[in-house]
């Protein structure tokens, strides 16, 4: 047995190198005309559009008026909140389905249905005899932003982007803090030096992110 096992090793070996030659052996570039071939053509199998439907869709695209698109967006922001619950949201739904019928799409119809939104009652701040309303941000997930029902009185300090620079000489603790809405994560900066509540200024322009 030993001496079949050394003998197969062996013949194993050489099948090996007479491969590993046939590799690497040089060889010689062929005499004559070279064949080629045209390279072969790929074929779009995506189904064709039918000549009918492609008419149909120039003819929708070609009616599309900008200026109307526009117009429609203008008057969607014009609204108030359009959050559930707001009016805004009654006076979107109802714009909608007013221009679905002025363009004259059928079988329009509304449903309705409930849904739990949180709502804001409305608050105000009072400085120096002059009023101005305030906003309660949308909750950290189930925690509402309140107020005890009396209201709170306490000094407000600018809080201005909400970077620790901005809180020198201040004072924080106890205060109702002024910091801009697009202050990213320096906003914690005021609870942590003890800002009892912290007031946003409304941006002109913002993104999602500082939300």
């Amino acid at each position: 047995m030993a001496i079949r096992f050394k003998g197969t090793n062996i013949i194993f070996a050489l099948v090996v190198l007479l491969i590993l030659g046939l590799l690497f052996w040089p060889t010689k570039p062929a005499k004559g005309p070279v064949k080629t071939s045209a390279p072969k053509t790929v074929v779009d199998e995506r189904p064709a559009v039918p000549a009918l439907l492609a008419q149909r869709y120039k003819a929708i695209a070609g009616t599309v008026d900008l200026s109307n698109i526009r117009k429609d967006i203008d008057v969607l922001a014009s609204y108030p909140s359009r959050m559930v619950g707001y009016p805004g949201c009654e006076q979107a739904a109802d714009y909608v389905e007013r221009r679905f019928r002025e363009i004259g799409l059928e079988d329009v119809h509304t449903e309705d249905f409930r849904v739990t939104v949180p709502i804001d009652q409305g608050s105000r701040i009072d400085i120096d005899g002059h009023s101005f309303p305030i906003y309660a941000l949308w909750p950290n997930l189930v925690r509402t932003s309140h107020l005890p029902p009396e209201g709170m009185e306490v000094h407000v300090i600018d809080g201005g982007s909400g970077r620790l620079p901005d809180f020198d000489g201040k004072p924080v603790k106890g205060s109702a803090a002024l910091v801009d809405f697009n202050s990213g994560t320096e906003w914690l900066n005021a609870p942590r030096l003890g800002a009892r509540v912290l007031l946003f200024v409304e941006p002109k322009s913002t993104m999602r992110g500082e939300g």
